[in-house]
């Protein structure tokens, strides 16, 4: 039944609540409003019912002047388990109970204790299987919310996972046959990539914008600023973060802002790192895709200069979600409304998982009508249970015979694949005392012709090799160049080198010709990185 609802997000240091309506094909948001989430209100994904979170909430409704009730929450936690399963291809009423008879071999926990809920992902006739995203998510991260439902005097109509919400986003509000979505929140982020309208992959980032925003409250750049929520405004306003990280590097007698901006821009590295190693994954894999535009939501996305980094150091075009699309409308409550920090919100109410829920609120009567109805469904139950045994026997003897009967046809079917496989572990074998008996000759110098080659690609070309040492383990080298900023360039590069595993200095001297041309000099000790499986491996081919 068509209606308003209330969706809301609760992040670590924010909430995002958004009033809109819910189950039509054009829905409109008519309010939204964030207010800071308590710290000790969530822990681990679970809701702790804080009274000064719950009186501030209400309040917000009040001002607003919103009646609405029912309620859906967006999820996020790292203990609801996501698994990609492929099964049978059965009618779909039956994928649940096939799910739950065969939960050991995909969730090694107690399923007394969770929900398992899918969404098919793909559906291939011809093997005759499904691939399911599949989630199981703790009874007690549910009752919590429900806790907090109650709390708030709403009415859950419906949980969903961020993950899921997300997908349905871009669904609605992206175009394209592969479309990225990066959510960047406080202290984690999630990449999305959707191909042909299904996700094929979905991961969680341990990273977000939670140091940056300590980072400009410690600073006193931007005056005294205590509140989480006043330093992403300055965030939003003021570029702290540099386009480039080889531009994260100042002199110290730069400015506090300049200060400022290094350091939060170095802050950024694990996170670009790890979206860069995610999705050269998903690419080397899947050679026929290429990913072009990358979409930012989420409470990080705005941040000035967040967009330019990402595009530079990923190479590929980066765009901020800032635009509602047009199957959503915008009520006279909503004007200003951008959509990055509210994605979530928005798109839990387009299709939520089904989660089983503790409904609340029965009439006072039901409890006496239920009183009465119980010896006649006890009479009721025991007359169906004495026919259900009388049948029972034929059809379980019926059933196990024809079982016997299918399961013989399948051996048979089945015995080429046995001998195949019986082959494969005799190579594989085979394989791996090949592979031992190559590691025996592998020495760490191996590597100093592609650490030279790596030289000679990624070093700046005004770089000066004074002196050069390839011992068993390293080379030492004494390097010349113009200033020190490049000097850290260098470092830096160094660093990213695959042939090395560390890279130490013992420190940068910077000396005046009599001419007045500066240059600096400094010593490094490079050690090589032992060659992996696949270079090995690479190298017998």
């Amino acid at each position: 039944m068509a209606g308003k609802i209330l969706s809301i997000e609760i992040g670590t240091k924010m909430t995002y609540v958004v009033e809109m309506d819910y189950k039509t094909k054009t829905p409109k948001i008519h309010q939204f409003f964030s207010i800071p989430t308590p710290e000790n209100l969530v822990a681990d994904g679970s809701i702790t019912v804080v009274p000064e979170f719950v009186e501030q909430f209400r309040a917000e409704l009040s001002n607003r002047k919103i009646k609405t009730k029912k309620v859906i929450f967006v999820m996020n936690s790292a203990r609801i388990a996501n698994r990609e399963v492929v099964i049978p291809l059965v009618k779909e009423k039956q994928i649940h109970d096939l799910l739950i008879s065969n939960s050991a071999e995909f969730f090694p926990v107690d399923l007394a204790q969770y929900q398992l809920v899918h969404n098919i992902i793909q559906k291939n006739e011809e093997e005759k299987q499904y691939k399911l995203s599949v989630l199981a998510v703790p009874n007690e991260i549910i009752s919590s919310y429900s806790a907090l439902a109650e709390a708030l005097k709403l009415d859950i109509e419906a949980l969903d996972y961020l993950g899921n919400s997300i997908a349905q986003g871009m669904q609605r509000m992206l175009d394209g046959p592969v479309r990225v979505v990066i959510k960047i929140d406080e202290t984690t982020s999630m990449l999305t990539l959707m191909r042909q309208g299904k996700v094929e992959l979905q991961r969680n980032i341990a990273y977000g914008v939670e140091d940056a925003a300590e980072a400009v409250m410690e600073s006193r750049a931007y005056g005294k600023i205590e509140d989480f929520a006043d330093a992403m405004e300055v965030l939003y306003k003021n570029t702290c973060i540099r386009s480039r990280f080889a531009e994260s590097f100042v002199e110290e007698e730069a400015d506090e802002r300049e200060q400022l901006a290094a350091e939060i821009t170095e802050n950024m590295r694990p996170l670009v790192g790890n979206i860069g190693r995610i999705l050269d994954y998903y690419t080397s894999s899947h050679q026929d895709v290429t990913i072009e535009e990358i979409w930012l939501a989420g409470i990080g996305a705005e941040c000035k200069g967040m967009q330019e980094l990402l595009s530079n150091e990923l190479n590929v075009r980066v765009h901020t979600l800032t635009e509602v699309p047009a199957t959503i409308g915008i009520g006279s409550g909503a004007e200003n409304f951008r959509i990055g920090s509210y994605m979530a919100a928005v798109a839990g109410t387009f299709s939520p998982l089904s989660l089983a829920l503790e409904k609340n609120g029965a009439g006072k009567n039901q409890g006496k009508e239920n009183e009465m109805l119980v010896p006649a469904a006890v009479c009721g139950i025991c007359l169906l249970v004495s026919v259900g045994l009388l049948a029972f026997t034929f059809i379980s003897s019926y059933s196990l015979e024809k079982q016997k009967r299918e399961l013989s046809q399948q051996i048979d079917a089945l015995q080429e694949a046995e001998n195949i496989y019986q082959e494969y572990q005799l190579t594989a074998k085979e394989y791996q005392n090949l592979q031992e008996m190559y590691q025996l000759t592998e020495t760490p110098d191996d590597a100093l012709l592609a650490f030279l080659g790596e030289m000679e690609e990624k070093m700046p070309s005004e770089i000066v090799v004074e002196t050069m040492t390839a011992g068993t383990g390293g080379v030492n080298m004494s390097l010349r160049v113009s200033k020190k900023i490049v000097a850290a360039d260098v470092l830096v590069q160094l660093r990213d080198f695959s042939t090395l595993s560390s890279v130490s200095t013992s420190g940068i001297t910077e000396t005046t010709e009599s001419t007045g041309k500066s240059s600096v000099s400094f010593s490094v000790y490079c050690q090589y990185a032992a060659p992996t499986m696949e270079d090995a491996q690479e190298e017998v081919e």
